[in-house]
């Protein structure tokens, strides 16, 4: 018999790693209706243990009992003993620095503006060619995301 988590509920993270697939293919079985959503939606989705267990027994991917790191992603992670830390996955990783790029929003031009006359004339080419580098990161980005459309 399988042994089962000792967690009752896991987020999207955690679930996708403990069936052996990617975030995305996770989403496309909850729009299929093989798995329901309890609360959140997408990144913060929660799931119930016990169904994505079910789920990944039917489809003959990873078995539960093997995947115990799938649980450091689990709301419940006192109970689990600590562990060296993972690297995020590319998900979480362009997903933290888009959330952050909201804080640009509040910074005024005049703000902007004083603070480039602030900086060194040393340290203007440097900044502006990192600047340049970003911009064509996140104009790469949003082409990604209108191409998915």
């Amino acid at each position: 018999m399988t042994q089962r988590s000792k967690f009752k509920f896991i987020y999207l993270p955690a679930a996708a790693e403990m069936i052996g697939v990617q975030r995305s293919v996770l989403m496309e079985l909850v729009r299929d209706g093989r798995l329901k959503v309890i609360s959140g939606e997408g990144q913060t989705s929660v799931f119930r243990t016990a169904d994505v267990e079910k789920l990944a027994e039917e489809l003959g991917l990873a078995n539960p009992a093997t995947a115990p790191d799938a649980l450091s992603a689990n709301p419940d992670t006192e109970a689990v003993p600590k562990k060296a830390r993972r690297p995020r996955d590319a998900v979480q990783k362009v997903s933290l620095r888009v959330s952050s790029l909201k804080k640009w929003l509040d910074v005024s031009d005049e703000e902007a503006r004083e603070w480039a006359l602030a900086q060194e004339p040393i340290t203007r080419p440097a900044i502006s060619r990192q600047l340049g580098q970003v911009m064509d990161k996140l104009a790469h980005l949003q082409a990604l995301l209108v191409a998915k459309d």
